[in-house]
């Protein structure tokens, strides 16, 4: 994935090292157009990981949210992947989600995915202890804005499972914002 799609230019981790809202609100815009640039190329990228025995992709999304990445990734892989594959649910997606209010975006995001092809299962926990009980392997695992919410100190440990959860050829996302645009 080009660098320039992880580059944003405005930075929201404060000095102390917290998630700073208030600017995230806003450059909320300006994140939207990241982040749709960032669908377009993972779901090019995930659309060559190789799916075994015809199975369905498997996607993992760290801290949901507003599950509006998600979402589009997964809108726009529906289009190409019921192509290529006559099981169905064509795509099982795990939302790991801790936040109350982002389960309800998860659960809302899961009843407008009804058409059958993309089967989504909240699971209302902290990425660490989804990883504890869960040794699925996936296609790709997303963590989009989602690591500001996590201690820095845990994330070294956080990304060496993430990566073991990956399937052969499988493609790992975590966007953060950056203090520069390089």
């Amino acid at each position: 994935m080009p660098s320039s799609t992880l580059s944003v230019t405005q930075h929201l981790i404060s000095e102390s090292g917290m998630f700073d809202f208030e600017s995230y609100l806003a450059c909320k815009p300006f994140l939207a157009a990241k982040d749709a640039e960032i669908v377009r190329t993972l779901s090019d990228e995930i659309l060559q990981v190789p799916c075994p025995n015809n199975d369905p992709l498997r996607l993992l999304d760290v801290g949901s949210g507003e599950a509006s990445v998600i979402e589009a990734i997964c809108h726009r892989l529906k289009r190409s992947i019921t192509k290529r594959t006559t099981v169905l649910p064509a795509i099982r997606l795990d939302c790991v989600e801790p936040n109350a209010e982002g389960q309800l975006y998860v659960r809302d995001m899961a009843d407008r995915s009804r058409d059958k092809t993309t089967e989504v299962t909240l699971h209302p926990t902290t990425a660490q202890e989804f990883l504890e009980v869960n040794k699925q392997d996936y296609q790709a695992i997303i963590c989009c804005h989602s690591f500001y919410h996590i201690a820095r100190r845990s994330w070294p440990h956080l990304v060496c499972r993430l990566i073991e959860r990956l399937s052969d050829g499988g493609v790992l996302l975590i966007n953060l914002v950056s203090r520069s645009s390089d």
